[in-house]
């Protein structure tokens, strides 16, 4: 008899086995970390928006600051096919002290849904109002 080196059924079977199940495993973990970095990326946006609102408001003051803080934005932005609504309330506060006065307190909301899950980041900045 010939001696003949060859790999067995069994060898072949267990070889491609752990090839195909490395393969899935690596293709799970590229999935979920493109997962991870869209609703990343949807958070840094949303974020950025509310802070547009709020730096919005800030300028308002500045330009008339003996009138209430108004701003006008869109209230619906679809950024990289994600849609965000936008919400901006401006609330007057009295201080009970002398040396902290009065200030308008913004608050900055946006709301998205994503992979079937509602998503809200919320911003709040207090604004000194300014003497006449």
């Amino acid at each position: 008899m010939r001696n003949k080196r060859a790999f067995t059924l069994i060898e072949v079977i267990v070889s491609i086995t752990t090839i195909v199940s490395i393969i899935g495993v690596g293709s799970m973990l590229v999935s979920s970390y493109n997962t991870t970095v869209q609703s990343n990326q949807a958070s840094i946006v949303a974020s950025g928006l509310a802070q547009e609102l709020l730096t919005e408001s800030y300028a308002n003051r500045n330009k008339k600051p003996e009138s209430p803080i108004s701003v006008t934005f869109d209230k619906r932005v679809t950024l990289n096919n994600i849609a965000y609504a936008r919400e901006l309330y401006i609330d007057s506060v009295e201080s009970g002290t002398q040396q902290s006065g009065s200030y308008w307190q913004a608050t900055a909301k946006v709301k998205w849904s994503e992979a079937g899950k509602d998503r809200e980041v919320v911003l709040i900045t207090n604004i000194s109002k300014l003497s006449k």
